[in-house]
């Protein structure tokens, strides 16, 4: 692996290690010849076979490790929010810049993922004194946000810590990961990790483009397209570096409209493709494609229109 590799690091327990394979290979098919990576994997535990088909995705150009993350265990029941599905393995981000003590950057990105180009342009980033380069989730403006308002910062960014570039020396030599903790403990949170890394080192961090990093969930309002600078969903869905799957229906468990598709495509070419995943077979395929042609259309939207008026003026029985 040459010296200048990228580094990333993901986390994952043994039950959503299919998803894992799923985005990695949907790296290595988007990748350039001339990219190489380093892929860390936290996890408490993933069985053999589970880590045999993650390993064999490994090449000269696409490291991989596994490590087993431990110490964490006291807190899991403590810190777990019953109100979302978020497991508290997901705090093993706040020991990133320990456990990876030998690194000085990385890349933290969630699992519901697909990587649709290469992500070389995000380590393009300079981080200087910066914590992290992050995506905000808010339109910046001269007021906080309300995520920020509830848990008590007037940071003007709200972030997703789904992605994150960190900036791992600064991290250490801050006591970052304490401090996450700390607040996680006493202070006031609604999600897993997100509130935490946002009171901490929210107030000094860079933005990246949304496009890097596109949260699927906000494609399904018109307005939020406008944060990505593109008029249409396909239109930025095939401009993004990064699809993040952060909604409640996984295009695994649910058609998801552009997004199905290509993780059905991801899916054949990993080394989970003999173990089912969704209802949708892939005998429905051609039901997609002509759906995902025809779903940013004018007339298929006026469609959708008529038939959403059409059913709420059709009276109950």
């Amino acid at each position: 692996m040459k010296n200048d590799a990228m580094n990333i690091c993901m986390i994952t327990d043994n039950n959503y290690t299919i998803y894992t394979g799923i985005a990695l290979t949907s790296l290595k098919k988007c990748k350039k010849a001339t990219s190489s990576y380093n892929i860390y994997i936290l996890t408490d535990y993933i069985e053999d076979e589970n880590k045999n088909r993650l390993l064999s995705l490994k090449d000269s150009t696409f490291n991989i490790e596994i490590i087993t993350v431990r110490g964490y265990e006291k807190y899991q029941q403590q810190l777990e929010i019953k109100t979302i599905s978020a497991r508290p393995i997901s705090l093993y981000k706040f020991k990133i810049p320990e456990i990876l003590d030998f690194l000085d950057t990385v890349l933290y990105i969630d699992g519901d993922i697909l990587f649709m180009k290469d992500i070389d342009e995000i380590f393009s980033t300079v981080l200087g004194e910066y914590y992290a380069a992050v995506t905000p989730e808010n339109i910046i403006s001269k007021k906080p946000p309300i995520s920020s308002t509830r848990i008590g910062n007037d940071h003007l960014i709200y972030f997703n810590s789904g992605l994150m570039l960190m900036n791992l020396d600064k991290m250490r030599n801050d006591k970052i990961p304490e401090k996450l903790l700390y607040y996680r403990t006493h202070g006031k949170n609604f999600l897993m990790d997100q509130d935490a890394f946002n009171s901490i080192i929210g107030n000094n961090v860079i933005c990246l483009s949304p496009i890097h990093f596109t949260s699927y969930y906000e494609l399904s309002s018109r307005e939020n397209l406008k944060k990505y600078g593109f008029n249409s969903k396909s239109k930025i869905i095939k401009n993004s570096f990064i699809l993040h799957l952060a909604t409640k229906n996984k295009p695994w468990v649910k058609k998801q409209p552009w997004i199905t598709r290509y993780y059905l495509k991801f899916h054949k070419e990993s080394p989970f493709k003999d173990v089912p995943i969704t209802p949708y077979t892939y005998t429905n395929q051609l039901y997609n494609r002509i759906y995902d042609t025809l779903e940013d259309t004018f007339v298929f939207n006026i469609m959708k229109k008529a038939v959403g008026a059409f059913r709420k003026k059709k009276p109950n029985k």
